[in-house]
This record gives structure tokens, sequence and C-alpha cells, in this order.
């Protein structure tokens, strides 16, 4: 459970601190959630940001506290992110929503 101010707490009520700071989450299993930073951070071309988020590994489902950046390559289009402890990088590409249309490697929508 989360305040949207940085502290979550487990299922009983209790501060789990090692999440201190997050805001934002990230499951591996959908990059539904990397919508979420890019629409609540409204990047200029060219600027980024670091954030720490919970990222949550599907079927472990143990939430971690990760490093990542942001960085916005065309506004409204092209995102680079990047997995500060990872090392991992990828340029997303999205729609006008924010919602990810292209994660190479990983995710492209389907158009019907």
């Amino acid at each position: 459970i989360a305040d949207g101010e940085g502290q979550w707490k487990d299922q009983n009520g209790i501060l789990v601190s090692e999440l201190d700071g997050c805001i934002d989450i990230d499951i591996s299993a959908t990059p539904f959630t990397n919508t979420l930073p890019i629409r609540r951070l409204n990047l200029k071309q060219g600027e980024a940001a670091d954030l720490s988020v919970v990222y949550i590994a599907v079927p472990e489902l143990a939430p971690r506290k990760v490093r990542q950046r942001y960085t916005c390559l065309e506004p409204g289009k092209i995102y680079r992110y990047e997995g500060l402890d990872s090392g991992f990088a990828a340029e997303i590409t999205v729609d006008d929503d924010g919602l990810v249309i292209d994660y190479p490697g990983i995710f492209r929508r389907m158009s019907s």
C-alpha cells in the first residue's frame, strides 16, 4: 500500500522502509507501468529524471527498490529508459496518451 508520497506499507500496515522514496511502480510483465513516470514527469526534449521505483519481477512478485532514468528524446513520442542498477537501456516509443507502442525486444503493441 502506497501513500503517493513515497512511503509504503505491507498488508499488515507496517512501514516497508526499504521502499522509502518510491513514487512509481514497475511491474516487469507490463509496459503500462512505464506510462506512469513518463506522464507524471512530463519531460521536455533533452530533459532527464532519475527516480527510485518499486520493481516487481514476475513471477517472483517480491518488491524491491531500483533506480531508473527517463530521458525525453522527442516529447510525447520517444523516451530513453535506463535501469541504473542493471545497466539495461531502451528507447521506448509511446502514443499521444503516453501508452507504450514499442519497447524493443520486450513489447510491441499490435494494431487491429
